[in-house]
């Protein structure tokens, strides 16, 4: 699995939540409206849609439009006003003038997305494909993006005996000098390579195969992206930045914790360490207060580490033995 992919595994789903949340324009033109007037009641936001042509319910646009995009954080409600969170902000950055193919437009778990993103780093085998999408997916997946997507099969020739160059013409040992130099490769990248015409190539190589200096075997099917295929792989990959990033300042959140709870003598609630700790630092970095299952996930990962100890009801605090391997300073 591809660097880049293994990064893209953990953020699937928030990645998923994002995309399939401003695929509806009318979602996109409240992230426009909440950029130019920021902290807006619901009234306001249902006049100003109207503006742009969307007449809806304050209860249609409550629950069809503001509350996917509140999950998928990019919009925060405080009271009775709305706005952008800062996820939000850096995602309309990219969306704003982006033109939403056909193709992707559709609610769906983002299995197409992940596969464009994917090809991004080169092209991929169905062998490849299935380590991330579901076997029985991949095949609708592909048909629904085939104008973004190439399919190429090729040989890749390799040397089977050292070869005695008396034997070989000028043309077959330029051949043979291409295929020396990569060890393996395939058909096209001879072609590409050689000074003279395809037909030629296939020509040398033939009868350097029937001379038994090289062999040759079939390449699996390979996908990749076509010019405008990587246009928009270069797009979401933006967004699947913008998100891993994120998820990098909270990952900050976890030492912030523990310098907290080093401070503190006695175990502290939950309240005390919500209120005291996590949520300035998620109205810095986010501009909107902490979610309770990013709250229970931080939570869970450093108890499972071992970096914290306690529950809801004792409090709180740092794991003894890191206390004995950095004690608290001692204050007067």
């Amino acid at each position: 699995m591809s660097t880049e992919l293994s990064t893209l595994i953990p953020i699937r789903e928030t990645l998923r939540k994002v995309l399939n949340s401003v695929k509806n324009p009318r979602r996109r033109a409240i992230l426009l409206i909440l950029k130019e007037y920021n902290g807006l009641t619901l009234e306001t936001i249902q006049d100003k849609l109207k503006g742009k042509g969307f007449y809806h319910s304050k209860s249609t646009i409550e629950t069809c439009y503001l509350s996917p995009l509140i999950r998928a954080k990019l919009v925060v409600k405080k009271g009775q006003l709305y706005s952008l969170s800062s996820l939000g902000e850096k995602i309309l950055t990219e969306i704003e003038g982006f033109e939403w193919p056909p193709e992707l437009s559709k609610i769906r778990k983002c299995y197409e997305e992940l596969l464009l993103i994917a090809l991004n780093n080169g092209p991929l085998t169905f062998k490849d494909i299935a380590l991330f999408i579901p076997r029985n997916e991949i095949s609708r997946v592909i048909g629904r993006i085939k104008k973004f997507l190439m399919r190429s099969k090729d040989r890749v020739y390799y040397f089977v005996s050292s070869p005695l160059y008396g034997d070989v013409s000028p043309s077959e040992r330029k051949v043979l000098d291409i295929i020396r130099e990569a060890g393996e490769i395939s058909t096209s990248e001879i072609i590409k390579k050689a000074p003279f015409k395809t037909r030629t190539v296939f020509k040398r190589l033939k009868s350097l195969k029937e001379k038994g200096i090289i062999n040759s075997f079939k390449q699996p099917l390979l996908y990749s992206l076509t010019p405008e295929g990587k246009k928009i792989s270069d797009f979401l990959l933006k967004i699947a930045s913008i998100i891993r990033e994120e998820e990098k300042a909270k990952e900050e959140l976890k030492n912030v914790i523990i310098d907290y709870l080093f401070n503190k003598s006695e175990p502290v609630s939950e309240i005390e360490l919500i209120e005291e700790c996590i949520s300035p630092f998620f109205e810095n970095y986010f501009k909107r207060p902490i979610e309770p299952d990013e709250f229970q996930k931080i939570k869970r990962e450093l108890k499972k580490s071992g970096i914290i100890t306690g529950d809801p009801y004792s409090g709180y605090q740092l794991n003894k033995e890191l206390l004995q391997k950095y004690p608290l300073p001692k204050t007067n």
